[in-house]
């Protein structure tokens, strides 16, 4: 398997178990009766935090120290992420008359392709990127 599929299957398995983090306590937060909102709000962070720690040592194998201006990176991709998710699961839920759990999956398939994008472009980028020697 050549790196890019790697890194490509590697970014969907941890995105499955950030999916399963952010929709698991989704579902828990909701039916317990908290504000879908809110609730989204809390489920995204716990799989933003799970996504950074696992993408950044297993998908794209960062071996240097982590410093503020990639996690700054981070956090600003998945603030994006989150922003075009929390609107679509409204436009899903109120515009579209969709229920709110399934709102939520098709947020999360438009969310998960903008954020491997940013990930792989502006966060854990290669190095000769970094450098300006990538053509």
């Amino acid at each position: 398997m050549g790196k890019k599929t790697s890194e490509i299957a590697k970014f969907g398995s941890v995105g499955a178990l950030n999916t399963l983090l952010d929709y698991g306590l989704f579902s828990l937060l909701a039916w317990s009766g908290l504000a879908y909102m809110v609730a989204q709000c809390i489920s995204y962070s716990a799989g933003v935090l799970n996504s950074y720690f696992w993408n950044r040592s297993w998908t794209f194998k960062q071996t240097e120290k982590a410093d503020f201006a990639e996690f700054f990176r981070f956090a600003l991709t998945n603030g994006v992420t989150f922003l075009v998710t929390a609107l679509m699961l409204w436009l899903l839920h109120k515009q579209g008359n969709l229920g709110v759990y399934s709102s939520k999956l098709g947020a999360t398939v438009i969310g998960t392709v903008i954020n491997f994008a940013g990930t792989k472009l502006l966060v854990f980028q290669e190095k000769e990127w970094k450098r300006g020697e990538y053509t």
